[in-house]
């Protein structure tokens, strides 16, 4: 079944000796807020992906993607493109 909509693909790169798990990545439309955590896999020696995705559905824009690392910092980017990933640094 071919699936529609639109979508925003977020790549969480952390600065050196960091890591990406417990970010939590908001991702902020006129009418809606989508939100998700990067956690540790479920699998004992599974590696996990820097990368999250999310379906907009219908929504043409979104307002910012705004990422809270695990130490607290907060990286916020306005006005991104949607149908594409975004790389997201601390301080960017």
């Amino acid at each position: 079944m071919l699936q529609t909509g639109n979508w925003v693909g977020v790549q969480l790169r952390p600065a050196k000796k960091r890591s990406t798990v417990g970010a939590t990545v908001r991702i902020i439309g006129n009418d809606f807020t989508a939100v998700k955590a990067k956690v540790f896999g479920q699998s004992r020696n599974a590696q996990t992906s820097s990368t999250l995705h999310f379906g907009i559905g219908e929504a043409d824009a979104i307002e910012a993607i705004e990422v809270q690392w695990s130490d607290g910092e907060k990286t916020r980017m306005e006005s991104p493109a949607i149908n594409q990933y975004h790389v997201v640094v601390p301080g960017s």
